[in-house]
């Protein structure tokens, strides 16, 4: 009897370690982006059509993008654009707000047009993902579509308060002397990572390529809502995410050692 007990557990430890490899792998590849902008339109509220995006690699036509990933934001979006559109009334620079509604099940897309037909789909547009890719995923597809000379990407709840804009742009003017647009043509096509970590990915990618980077402090406050799933479902993505960039850092090290040998 006791032996037919353990071999049931074994059975079933073996049976659990094979599920947790098979989740492990399935959430592994589907963290790999196809390095693909997708092809997607915005519907123009002044024409009452759809038109196709433009791609980053065209020249900038704008001085300042601002990408917004919203997911399920129909309530903390309008909050944050009512702060914003009266800050960029201020600004003598040109600019577009991307917000990129990464599969939303609620009224976002929705909330976004109504700010395109008030403010004009020349400042304002939604890119819809047609499925959930995360935020980094969506953050990347509204980078790679944008018509900016600098590029920001912003969380739709507002918690960074958009008056220390200023100084961020300026530390940027200070490092980089050409158009910031050239880098994120450079970084985002080589992104991986969709979910978690990706922006240390952008910072690793970055710092292979000798793209410099610069601090600067800035307000931040939490905003209730977050949309960050339980834990039990992304359990395993940190340490995912993690070992992606380890193997890439490693990869890029070991192919400059050889290099450098030659």
């Amino acid at each position: 009897m006791s032996l037919l007990l353990l071999y049931v557990g074994y059975g079933f430890a073996l049976g659990l370690l094979l599920f947790v490899a098979i989740l492990f792998v399935i959430r592994a590849t589907a963290s790999l982006s196809d390095k693909t902008r997708l092809q997607l339109d915005f519907h123009d509220a002044a024409l009452d059509k759809k038109i196709p995006f433009p791609s980053i690699e065209n020249s900038p036509t704008l001085d300042l993008t601002i990408v917004i990933p919203a997911y399920n934001e129909s309530k903390r979006l309008p909050v944050f654009l009512d702060v914003l559109f009266p800050y960029l009334d201020t600004v003598d620079y040109s600019y577009e707000i991307i917000v990129v509604d990464d599969g939303s099940k609620d009224s976002t897309v929705e909330v976004v047009h109504c700010y395109s037909i008030k403010h004009g789909s020349d400042v304002i547009r939604c890119m819809k993902l047609p499925a959930n890719r995360g935020k980094g995923g969506a953050v990347r597809q509204g980078v790679l579509s944008s018509r900016g000379k600098e590029i920001l990407f912003a969380d739709a709840d507002g918690a960074t308060d958009i008056n220390d804009l200023g100084k961020v742009r300026a530390s940027l003017k200070n490092l980089l002397e050409t158009s910031k647009s050239r880098y994120a043509r450079v970084i985002f096509p080589q992104m991986n990572i969709e979910r978690w970590a990706f922006d240390v990915e952008i910072f690793v990618i970055a710092n292979i390529l000798g793209i410099k980077a610069t601090e600067v402090a800035v307000n931040w406050e939490e905003i209730d809502g977050s949309k960050i799933v339980p834990i039990y479902r992304e359990a395993l993505w940190p340490d995912q995410s993690i070992l992606l960039i380890k193997k890439r850092l490693r990869s890029e090290m070991k192919f400059s050692d050889n290099k450098q040998k030659k």
